[in-house]
């Protein structure tokens, strides 16, 4: 599945009627499937009664069923048992959220390179990234059921509830088209950046010819504290030093 179907679907799901429900990758709530689903597991049968009131176009999920579902077929067709879904086709297993991180692709805990149609992680929770700071997710929080959610680790989105999330991968069932692929620097890109600077600090005199670079080098975590204060830009470094400057400036390519 390509990741603008996938998002496409995730909005299908998000925008329509849905209700949180264990086990459901994506059934319609006709009678059939309240009644099934309502006596399915413990935890439904505790939310019997909400699941027998479900608007009868919703459909339901739960949070890594979501994903599945999205990627086993589910098309919004109320006609169908599953709305579309075929149980683990498409080479897409029955694993739970927990699983499904591990087989992800660049796993990673900083959110700053996140692409639309990533899988988001929280022990026992999942969900995927929509685009500008919103995910979507199946939770029985706040709509109780599929919804458009900001993710707090990038920014908070007016309008919408916000959850931290713990990892983000790619789906290896995905095929992540490249406008939604961050573009990555190449060695003649550096090069010619490096050249470019190295230009204009021979316009400078030479005690001001390093400010800009410490700025910048603060503003992305490569040094710390500020260009006119405690960085003691005279003083000489350590291959400790060299080495962790080095390191955090590779960090900011990720």
């Amino acid at each position: 599945m390509k990741s603008s179907e996938f998002l496409a679907r995730l909005k299908q799901a998000a925008d329509g009627p849905s209700l949180y429900v264990k086990g459901a990758f994506g059934a319609p709530a006709n009678a059939a499937n309240k009644q099934r689903y309502a006596q399915s597991c413990q935890y439904n049968k505790n939310r019997a009664a909400m699941i027998m009131a479900c608007d009868p176009g919703a459909f339901f999920f739960d949070c890594v069923n979501l994903l599945k579902g999205i990627m086993w077929g589910w098309t919004g067709d109320a006609s169908k048992q599953y709305g579309g879904a075929i149980y683990a086709s498409n080479g897409v297993p029955d694993i739970g959220e927990d699983e499904m991180i591990k087989r992800c692709v660049g796993v990673s805990t900083d959110f700053s390179n996140i692409v639309p149609g990533a899988m988001v992680w929280n022990t026992g929770h999942a969900g995927a990234y929509y685009g500008d700071g919103l995910v979507v997710e199946c939770t029985p929080s706040w709509k109780n059921g599929v919804q458009f959610t900001a993710c707090s680790n990038i920014a908070m989105v007016s309008g919408y509830p916000a959850r931290k999330w713990t990892k983000w991968g790619l789906l290896p069932w995905i095929e992540y088209e490249p406008d939604v692929m961050p573009d990555p620097i190449t060695p003649a890109q550096f090069d010619a950046m490096m050249t470019e600077w190295l230009a204009a600090q021979k316009t400078k005199p030479a005690s001001k010819y390093a400010e800009d670079a410490l700025a910048w080098a603060v503003e992305n975590g490569i040094i710390y504290g500020n260009a006119s204060g405690n960085l003691m830009p005279q003083s000489l470094c350590t291959r400790q030093d060299v080495i962790v400057f080095l390191k955090r400036f590779a960090d900011t390519f990720k």
